[in-house]
């Protein structure tokens, strides 16, 4: 009886984890990456202010700017170094990317002029059908139904956009200081 107690909250453990998307594959569709110093190192992510900085995911389409904000704070930027952003399963078909910004006002939305890293040339692409679509700042692309992950920076193939569980390596590299 003790052990089906155990294997009970086991599961309902996982269950609650899994819900809010902190185990890796289950949950969801992620965007994974690294918090990245700036290239000449003038900006040092030790240096931010980490209880001020929050992740978004922005995107640009046809009708606007559709905008989900991640309500999460960053704990602590320089012992993980990494971080993970569950994307909602639904979206305005448009190009995305994820911006780290500095909440000044605290109120747990990006703001203009609160941006201080992004994911560089990967975009999500969001559609809402299979087929061609014209993206702003993309262009015209061949996607598939949902998200798809693409590198501007690399030529379009069979690899690039590619659709999957997660999406690696969008790293923000940090461009502006949090204080």
């Amino acid at each position: 009886m003790h052990l089906k107690a155990k294997l009970l909250g086991l599961v309902a453990a996982s269950g609650f984890l899994a819900g809010c998307g902190l185990l890796p594959g289950v949950g969801g569709q992620q965007v994974l990456g690294s918090f990245v110093d700036s290239q000449d190192g003038t900006y040092k992510w030790a240096n931010v202010n980490t209880s001020k900085v929050r992740l978004a995911l922005v995107g640009i389409g046809q009708g606007g700017l559709p905008t989900y904000d991640n309500q999460q704070e960053i704990k602590n930027i320089n012992q993980f170094k990494t971080y993970v952003m569950e994307l909602p399963t639904s979206a305005s078909e448009a190009a995305y990317r994820v911006y780290a910004y500095c909440d000044a006002n605290s109120n747990s939305r990006l703001d203009s002029g609160e941006d201080i890293a992004d994911s560089g040339s990967k975009y999500l692409l969001y559609a809402s059908s299979e087929g061609s679509k014209t993206y702003l700042f993309v262009g015209t692309i061949y996607v598939k139904k949902g998200w798809n992950g693409y590198d501007s920076s690399k030529a379009q193939d069979s690899t690039n956009p590619y659709q999957g569980e997660s999406y690696p390596n969008y790293n923000l590299t940090l461009r502006a200081n949090c204080q």
